[in-house]
């Protein structure tokens, strides 16, 4: 008999061991990452198990967030992947189940599963992002090889022509200050400084930054995660002061041969709206595009929320938030992020 529970802090590690033998599981999916949320931003956790004899068969990360659209349930919030893992189709089918009930108990007028790989569920689902993930070579020196020739060159001549380089850290501010200046030129807001302390404790051994240096001056930073053999890079920024050294580009070809020497056998370069420039970045470093399920259940709405950049309404905010201030944005980036999740 399998009963559906809500997660309580004892479940924790049963949790977590099963997210790590789960092959559909993904870093977004561990307790570490919903604890960070919580703390950080003050959603609710609404998160479901599914017990079966007392193991663990099935997990469904959720929170209540109140978007633009109104309240809703999201599987993960600020992540890029999520949903419901599950032994099997009828576990899948179970926890749903309960989240429809939970969220229509709250008032919520949607749920959105931010799903990486397709399910028997049948909802609709939004087709505007993809993922991008391949295999690493044996060896370091093999990364540049995988990828094409105009980015090559673009390594290449960032590396010997002007002197770029990379390092690790265990020091966020420089990357948080570079991802600032990235998200408001872009025109979205960024999230406070908290979350990246929250991320570092929570995912100790499991997560780094690499800053990438122009004549020792920081340059360009990423963070990543490393998960089940897999690189992560995740939050990333670069002065654009400094596009004329390529060191985007040397910054994730360095990633890639740290990643081998560390033993890691993949490189997942995230989530990328379907046409967008960072979509066309990562496909000119030799990476091809999956589609993502992010899958819906409508409540109090007629159509899928489109709280992204590619809808018209946010155009006008967009263009006016990228010439704020980045002591502004800062400050109130935080508070907005709360309802675009």
């Amino acid at each position: 008999m399998t009963a559906i529970r809500e997660f309580a802090e004892e479940a924790r590690s049963a949790w977590d061991d099963y997210v790590d033998r789960q092959p559909r599981g993904t870093v977004f999916h561990l307790r570490g990452w919903q604890g960070a949320v919580q703390r950080t931003f003050g959603h609710t956790d609404a998160s479901l198990f599914a017990d079966r004899g007392g193991e663990v068969v099935g997990v469904l990360p959720l929170m209540e967030v109140p978007t633009l659209k109104g309240r809703a349930l999201v599987s993960v919030p600020y992540a890029v992947y999520g949903g419901i893992l599950a032994d099997d189709h009828e576990i899948e089918t179970a926890l749903l189940g309960v989240a429809r009930q939970r969220a229509e108990t709250i008032g919520a007028k949607y749920i959105e599963m931010r799903s990486r790989d397709t399910n028997g569920l049948g909802l609709p689902e939004n087709d505007l992002y993809v993922t991008f993930e391949r295999e690493l070579p044996e060896r370091p020196e093999d990364c540049l090889g995988l990828i094409p020739r105009k980015s090559r060159a673009s390594v290449r001549n960032g590396r010997t022509k002007f002197g770029v380089r990379s390092e690790f850290t265990d020091d966020f501010a420089r990357l948080y200050d570079l991802y600032a200046l990235n998200v408001r030129r872009l025109g979205s807001p960024t999230f406070p400084f908290r979350f990246l302390v929250e991320l570092q404790k929570a995912f100790e051994g499991r997560i780094d930054v690499q800053n990438t240096l122009f004549e020792d001056r920081v340059v360009a930073s990423v963070l990543s995660f490393y998960y089940k053999e897999t690189v992560i890079p995740y939050y990333s920024g670069t002065d654009d002061n400094y596009f004329f050294t390529q060191c985007s580009n040397v910054m994730y070809c360095d990633l890639m041969e740290a990643g081998v020497r560390r033993g890691f056998r993949k490189f997942d370069f995230g989530r990328s709206r379907r046409e967008a420039g960072p979509y066309y970045f990562k496909v000119n470093m030799g990476f091809e595009p999956r589609p993502l399920h992010y899958q819906y259940v409508l409540l109090g709405l007629k159509e899928l929320p489109r709280i992204n950049p590619s809808n018209p309404k946010f155009a006008l905010p967009r263009r006016v938030w990228s010439h704020l201030p980045l002591g502004v944005t800062k400050v109130v980036g935080p508070q907005l992020l709360k309802y675009i999740p």
